[in-house]
């Protein structure tokens, strides 16, 4: 992670950014900040609707407005549960839903 985006305050902004976004789909949300860029990726269960779409598109909006001198790529990548979602080195989990 560059200094450009401390670890704290990336995890508090990617969970800012998430208020009122959490649909019942959203499995988990990833974060990374690398050479000045901010990485989300958010896992969805089932086809993400125009709905889940949207959420994920204002969360990132959300997120990249706390960083003007970053660049944004987010990603929506389906994942059905329970299929276990890979966490590389380097990524923070923001939101992680219960799943038995």
């Amino acid at each position: 992670m560059t200094k450009g985006a401390d670890r704290s305050a990336l995890i508090c902004s990617v969970t800012r950014a998430l208020w009122g976004e959490v649909g019942p789909n959203l499995r988990r949300v990833l974060a990374k900040d690398v050479d000045n860029q901010i990485l989300l990726h958010f896992f969805f269960d089932g086809e993400p609707s125009d709905e889940d779409l949207e959420s994920a598109s204002v969360s990132a909006a959300e997120v990249i407005s706390d960083y003007p001198d970053h660049e944004l790529s987010e990603e929506v990548i389906r994942c059905d549960a329970p299929e276990m979602i890979r966490q590389e080195v380097g990524w923070l989990t923001i939101f992680a839903r219960r799943e038995r």
